[in-house]
């Protein structure tokens, strides 16, 4: 059966079994201080707090043959290092 949540991932994660996931997808902000022509920003877009404990529910719900997914728009390189998980370059 396939699932699709949608949801912030520090409410929605942790109510999800360990390794019951098989694809996180996310488009966390850039923390970049993003303003467009007209001068409007992103919400949040400068809070990383939430970005080690987010990533690491998912790692904690992604299945050992599951893939992470993670915008970054090209703006900066995240790193994260899981215990028991492999890193992917």
């Amino acid at each position: 059966m396939s699932l699709l949540y949608h949801g912030d991932c520090l409410v929605a994660l942790p109510k999800l079994a360990p390794e019951s996931v098989q694809l996180a997808l996310t488009d966390p902000p850039y923390m970049v201080g993003y303003r467009d022509r007209s001068g409007r920003s992103i919400a949040n877009d400068m809070n990383s707090d939430w970005l080690a404990s987010g990533f690491a529910e998912m790692f904690r719900v992604l299945r050992r043959d599951s893939v992470c997914a993670a915008s970054t728009a090209g703006t900066r390189s995240i790193s994260f290092s899981m215990p028991g998980k492999k890193p992917v370059s």
